[in-house]
């Protein structure tokens, strides 16, 4: 995957596991966890939520599917659009794209 290249060359600790793949960085960086299915069993959730207990800079656990409980953490829930996919060409669109120009274009899309 390429965030855990990324991480690793950049010297910090690169954890992949089934559910999740997390970077320990340092002060700047701090710790990433992105979870990669929705369902982390209690092992996995254990050491999950150990790799947040006395990190070295901020902390941050992306979850796509919302499915994963971290309030014993203190963390919170809220969607974010993510995608991912392979470098390539991409297909042209199945509707119309207009381009924002202006703020308020760019809000209005935001909203909807």
């Amino acid at each position: 995957m390429e965030r855990s290249w990324i991480g690793s060359r950049r010297g910090h600790e690169v954890i992949q596991r089934r559910t999740f793949l997390a970077l320990l960085g340092d002060e700047r960086a701090g710790t990433r966890i992105l979870l990669q299915e929705p369902d982390p069993d209690a092992e996995e959730l254990a050491e999950l939520t150990a790799l947040t207990d006395g990190p070295i800079g901020p902390v941050g656990a992306e979850d796509p599917f919302s499915s994963t409980d971290l309030g014993h953490l203190g963390m919170r829930n809220w969607q974010m659009p993510i995608m991912l996919r392979r470098p390539g060409p991409v297909f042209a669109p199945a509707m119309e794209v207009t381009r924002a120009q202006r703020t308020q274009e760019l809000q209005a899309a935001s909203r909807s």
